[in-house]
């Protein structure tokens, strides 16, 4: 019973390194100064997620790419919940790595168990270490895109909330000035 338990766990642990995400190569950021979005030449303006030509952000294009900002921070904390409880697993991948250890290890100093199966324990607790490091490592990066995202947020509703003062009219005279005998 405990093999096919420390079997479901190895499978499990193993299965989630080897399932994650393999998206091609990340290119270079497409967000530029100030968050604006850099263009791509060979963009499609009707493909979904196509990064256009970058205007000047002013209040009126700033008042319309909140609901987006605001979008993207509130699902950037909603992954960081996620991250978190990936953690929390990872750690008690680990506990659970050495509580098996520690057991195999008695058995192996009363000759119940064998050098491999030892091994094998102790090669548990390196793969269960080396997860909760990877998702540390994931929980900081989603950290730090939500520092940059309530940023980029903050700045744009800035500019959003800017007042333009209205410019003043200049009057001109139309009229010809009076006839002079």
């Amino acid at each position: 019973m405990t093999r096919f338990l420390l079997a479901a766990l190895l499978f499990t642990l193993a299965g989630g390194v080897l399932a994650q995400d393999r998206q091609p190569p990340a290119k270079a950021n497409p967000r530029g100064l100030g968050g604006l979005a850099q263009p791509d030449p060979k963009a499609n303006p009707f493909q979904p997620g196509a990064v256009l030509p970058a205007r000047p952000l002013t209040a009126r294009n700033a008042a319309a790419l909140l609901p987006q900002l605001e979008e993207e921070f509130e699902v950037l904390e909603a992954h960081l919940d996620g991250k978190r409880g990936h953690c929390k697993v990872a750690k008690i991948g680990i506990e659970l790595a050495q509580l098996n250890a520690s057991r195999v290890e008695k058995l192996a100093a009363a000759k119940a168990a064998s050098r491999e199966e030892f091994e094998k324990a102790r090669l548990e607790i390196a793969l269960a270490e080396a997860q909760y490091e990877i998702r540390n490592a994931e929980l900081k990066e989603t950290e730090i895109r939500i520092k940059h995202a309530k940023k980029r947020l903050e700045e744009t509703k800035a500019i959003a909330n800017r007042i333009v003062a209205p410019r003043p009219i200049e009057v001109k005279q139309i009229d010809p000035p009076p006839f002079a005998h």
